[in-house]
């Protein structure tokens, strides 16, 4: 019979030793292999899920009062590979200096989110610095803590807005001829200067855009917009359009969002002859 791999928590004292809280996480595994952790649930702190041997993922929410504050950092790569794989982010907070590096395969069967998270006990983050597989270096100075930042590649040292957009699709699925329905786009700058948002068209009579109002800025690191857009069901069959989105990233000054949405048309009618034999009965 194969050897169980029961699990076990650890908690850094900070000191060169660790204490065992195994007992007090409440994680309790049938036969456990491999562990992933990541803020699911998006309130600062970490939590795990674990692979089990021959049985269902187990998820394990961290439900423990949260001592101080966080910084979360999001790479998105530009130059280097599209994951970030081996990006490496060093952060300076009071005398503290701390460092995490975004990787692949994290265990068994697992892997972490995609982002560097740091626990923090001080009021202001004096510096973050993002070196990137390409060789390229992003620097950050003066962030507050909580907060989730995203930094696009090589953005930090060109000092200019990124725009960032999700999905690059919308599917509208199919509406009835007098019907209409929305779906919503996120509009993001990942770039170290503001992103300033001058219009957003569409190019199809078919779809509007139904919110926000135009021009507005979205600051950097993160800062997004929901972009609501409506399709109207008018003549039948399928409709594909797209909209622009104008603004002030110098690499992409124009963002195009495909469409497609579908209206029944009426229905066919049945304009099939009946069938003619040409041959001619026998004469008796």
């Amino acid at each position: 019979m194969p050897a169980r791999n029961d699990p076990f928590v650890f908690r850094n004292q900070n000191d060169g030793t660790f204490a065992d809280l195994t007992d007090r996480s409440n994680i309790r595994t049938p036969d456990g292999r491999g562990t992933a952790v990541a803020d699911y649930d998006g309130d600062g702190d970490l939590d795990v899920a674990l692979v089990n041997q021959g049985g269902p993922v187990s998820l394990y929410e961290n439900v423990a009062l949260l001592q101080g504050g966080y910084l979360r950092v999001r790479p998105r790569a530009r130059q280097s590979n599209r994951s970030a794989i081996g990006t490496l982010i060093k952060v300076k907070a009071g005398p503290y200096n701390m460092m995490r590096q975004i990787k692949g395969g994290s265990s068994s069967h697992s892997q972490d989110e995609l982002v560097a998270h740091f626990g923090l006990r001080f009021e202001s983050v004096q510096e973050v610095r993002i070196y990137w597989p390409s060789g390229v270096e992003d620097v950050i100075q003066n962030l507050a803590p909580s907060q989730t930042i995203t930094v696009a590649e090589g953005t930090t040292v060109a000092a200019e807005p990124y725009i960032h957009t999700y999905p690059r699709y919308l599917d509208f699925g199919v509406s009835g001829p007098d019907a209409s329905s929305e779906r919503t786009l996120r509009v993001m700058n990942e770039g170290a200067v503001p992103l300033a948002v001058t219009g957003i068209t569409s190019k199809h009579p078919a779809f509007s855009v139904v919110s926000p109002d135009v021009p507005f800025d979205l600051a950097p690191y993160g800062a997004n917009r929901e972009v609501i857009v409506r399709f109207n069901g008018s003549s039948g069959g399928l409709q594909k359009g797209d909209i622009e989105i104008a603004s002030n990233d110098p690499s992409t000054p124009i963002t195009k969002i495909t469409l497609a949405g579908t209206t029944p048309g009426p229905a066919l009618r049945d304009r099939v002859s009946p069938a003619r034999s040409r041959l001619r009965p026998a004469v008796p």
